[in-house]
């Protein structure tokens, strides 16, 4: 066998393929990876059209589930809630994870008001109202046609049969 090589200086006179614990004490190359492991000019371009068309794809997805930014057509109204109890503003689940039909959107104490959000599409935007105690007291379909930002409506006339 050898004999231990206990300091730097004695490791520094070790050839190139002998094997120490503590290392040569010699700074070398980092080895080239694997020839599979490289990226070639195709893999990241291909890598790049897939994440882009992911990217678009979500994009197109979360547009329809969340309509865009103001400018694109919506708009806040005031609901003011003139009934002698409180309500509970509903409206549709986006996400069904858990498993639900409705989710608390806005509270409304009674002669109180809340900000909602709505749309000019002129398509019934699932709210609905319901009492503390789950009733369902009617449906608030917010139909515009136009933006109208800022507009109040009173809820006993904005509620219709659901």
């Amino acid at each position: 066998m050898g004999r231990a090589l206990d300091t730097p200086n004695e490791r520094n006179k070790l050839g190139p393929d002998t094997f120490h614990p503590l290392g040569s004490g010699r700074l070398t190359k980092s080895p080239d990876p694997p020839a599979g492991m490289t990226a070639s000019p195709l893999r990241i371009i291909l890598f790049s059209s897939v994440a882009a068309v992911l990217g678009v794809a979500l994009v197109a997805a979360l547009q329809t589930s969340y309509p865009g930014d103001p400018g694109e057509g919506l708009f806040d109204v005031k609901l003011v809630n003139d009934t002698n109890e409180e309500i509970v503003v509903q409206r549709h689940c986006a996400v069904e994870l858990p498993r639900c039909e409705y989710t608390t959107y806005r509270d409304i104490l009674p002669a109180g008001s809340a900000w909602v959000a709505t749309d000019n599409r002129n398509q019934d935007q699932g709210y609905r109202a319901v009492s503390t105690h789950g009733k369902v007291v009617g449906c608030l379909p917010l139909r515009f046609a136009t933006v109208a930002q800022g507009a109040t409506l009173k809820l006993t006339k904005a509620l219709v049969p659901c």
